[in-house]
C-alpha cells in the first residue's frame, strides 16, 4: 500500500500502510477529528447477517432509536421524567442567577479595593491650567538671487525688436501681398540691428517695432548667408543696445533666456532654459554652422532674437530649431562672438573681410551617370568654371592639393578653409592628359553683389 498522508480542515487523515522499505500489513489506523477507531484483522467482526455497520457511541445515538440485530426484540422507549426534567431546570436558572450576582460583586470588590486611587487635587490644581502658545519659525527675508529672469528680462527686453516684411508678389490670381516677420537685436544706439539673413533675404519693405511701441523703416546693410546672419538700420537716436557677453566663456548647464517674437506676433515673449550644449555644427540649407544648443523654447518669428545670460548680456542670436513631432527643447543660437565679428564687417565692409577661396567651381564626376552626362573620361573632381585669374582652367582633374588626395567637392572645400587669404596651394591636376604641378594663391572672398563695387570677380 502507498502511504497517504493529508491535512483537513478537521484534522489530520493518516492511513497507515506498508511505505517504502516497510513490508506491508493488514492493520491500519486512522483519526479524523476526535472520532478515532483502529482494527486489526483479528479484531473484525463477521458481518454476515448484518444489515448494517456503524459504530456505536452513546453521545450521538438514543438506545431506544438504534436499530436492533435481526431477531431481537426492539426495546421500548421510554419517556423522560417531568418531574426530574422540571428540577434541573430549576436548579439551572438558580445557579446563573447566583454566578452573575457574585460576578457582580467580585468585580465591585476589585475596582474599588485593588484598583489604585488617584490622589486628592488642590482648588488651585482643579482649575483648568492656560498653555503656552506654540512657537512658530520665524519668517527668514530671503535675498533676491542673483540672475532673476525678471531682471533679466528688465535689462535685455528694451533691446529686442519685431520685425516685419511685406512685398507684393505676381501669381496666378494677380498681384497678392506677402509678408513675413521674425526678430532682431539692436547693436547700437544710432539704430544698427543684427538679424538673421533668412529673416530679410527675400526682400520687400522692412518695418521694425521696438518694445516702447515706435515703428521705423529699414535698409538692408549687409547680409552673410554663411553664418545666417545680416544687419539693416533705422534713422533713429537712443535706442537700447544689448550688452555683449563673451560666448567662449559659456559653460554648458547655464541659465539661458529667450527673447523674441514668436508667430510674428507675440513680441517681447520670454522662454527660458539652459546652455545644453556648445559648438553644435548643424546645417541649415547649404550651410554647416557651429551653434549654441539650448532648452529655452523657440518658435518661428524667434529668429534673429536674442539669448541672454542671467546677467541679461547677449550669448548667442536665435536662429533655428529642430522641428518634428516627437522633437521639443532643441533651440540653437549663434555665438555672440562670432556675431559681433561679422556685424563689425557688414556695418564697415558690406561683406565679412578675409574669408579664403580659390575662384573656382568644381564638378564631382564620381558615377557613371554624371561622367556620361558630362563627357568624362575618367572620375574624379574637376575645375568646370574660374572666376578669379588663379592658373586653373576648365576641364582640369584635380588629383591632390598639398599633397592630400581629392576624392570630393568637400575635400577642395576643406583645403581652401585652411588657408588664409594671400597663401599659395600647391596643386596637382591633370590637363590635356598631361599631370602636372599648379601653385594657386588663395583669394578673399567678395560677395557677387559688391564685385563690381570692388572691380573683381568672385568664385567659390
Amino acid at each position: 500500500m502507498i502511504e497517504n498522508n493529508n491535512q483537513t480542515p478537521f484534522g489530520n487523515w493518516n492511513v497507515g500502510g506498508a511505505s517504502q522499505g516497510q513490508s506491508g500489513s493488514d492493520s491500519g489506523s486512522y483519526s479524523y477529528g476526535d472520532y478515532s477507531s483502529s482494527s486489526s484483522a483479528s479484531d473484525r467482526i463477521d458481518s454476515s447477517g448484518l444489515s448494517s455497520y456503524r459504530p456505536y457511541n452513546s453521545r450521538d445515538y438514543d438506545r431506544g432509536s438504534y436499530s436492533s440485530f435481526p431477531g431481537e426484540e426492539p426495546t421500548k422507549k421510554r419517556r423522560p421524567s417531568s418531574k426530574k426534567g422540571a428540577l434541573v431546570a430549576g436548579m439551572l436558572v438558580l445557579s446563573l442567577i447566583g454566578g452573575a450576582v457574585g460576578g457582580g460583586a467580585a468585580s465591585w470588590w476589585v475596582n474599588t479595593q485593588l484598583a489604585p486611587q488617584a490622589p486628592a487635587l488642590s482648588e488651585a490644581e482643579a482649575q483648568p491650567q492656560a498653555q503656552p502658545a506654540p512657537q512658530l519659525p520665524t519668517a527668514v527675508p530671503q535675498p533676491a538671487v542673483a540672475g532673476d529672469i525678471t531682471s533679466v528680462v528688465e535689462k535685455a527686453a528694451p533691446s529686442v525688436v519685431e520685425i516685419r516684411l511685406s512685398s507684393r508678389v505676381m501669381t496666378f490670381f494677380g498681384e497678392q501681398e506677402s509678408g513675413s516677420a521674425g526678430s532682431g537685436v539692436i547693436y547700437s544706439q544710432d539704430g544698427y540691428i543684427i538679424t538673421n539673413n533668412h529673416v530679410i533675404e527675400q526682400g520687400g519693405e522692412v518695418m521694425v517695432r521696438t518694445q516702447d511701441g515706435n515703428e521705423y523703416p529699414a535698409t538692408l546693410v549687409g547680409t552673410d548667408p554663411k553664418t545666417d546672419l545680416a544687419v539693416i538700420k533705422v534713422e533713429a537716436e537712443g535706442l537700447t543696445p544689448a550688452t555683449f557677453a563673451d560666448s567662449d566663456s559659456v559653460m554648458v548647464g547655464q541659465v539661458s533666456v529667450a527673447i523674441g517674437n514668436p508667430l510674428g506676433t507675440l513680441g517681447g515673449s520670454v522662454t527660458n532654459g539652459v546652455i545644453s550644449a556648445k559648438d553644435r555644427e548643424i546645417t541649415i540649407g547649404n550651410e554647416t554652422m557651429t551653434l549654441m544648443q539650448t532648452s529655452a523654447a523657440i518658435n518661428p518669428g524667434n529668429s534673429g532674437g536674442g539669448l541672454f545670460d542671467s546677467n541679461g548680456n547677449l550669448i548667442g542670436v536665435v536662429n533655428a530649431k529642430s522641428s518634428g513631432l516627437d522633437i521639443e527643447g532643441l533651440g540653437f543660437a549663434i555665438p555672440s562672438n562670432t556675431a559681433q565679428a561679422v556685424v563689425k564687417d557688414l556695418i564697415e565692409y558690406g561683406y565679412v573681410t578675409g574669408r579664403p577661396e580659390l575662384g573656382i567651381k568644381v564638378l564631382q564626376g564620381s558615377d557613371l551617370r554624371t561622367a556620361n552626362y558630362y563627357g568624362l573620361r575618367e572620375f574624379g573632381v574637376y575645375v568646370m568654371e574660374t572666376t578669379r585669374n588663379n592658373g586653373l582652367m576648365p576641364g582640369d582633374r584635380i588629383i591632390s592639393i598639398n599633397g592630400k588626395n581629392i576624392e570630393t567637392a568637400a575635400h577642395v572645400s576643406e583645403a581652401v578653409i585652411s588657408g588664409k587669404v594671400g597663401d599659395t596651394l600647391n596643386f596637382v591636376i591633370v590637363r590635356d592628359g598631361k599631370t602636372m604641378d599648379l601653385p594657386v594663391q588663395v583669394l578673399e572672398q567678395i560677395p557677387e553683389s559688391l564685385k563690381q563695387e570692388v572691380s573683381v570677380p568672385s568664385g567659390i
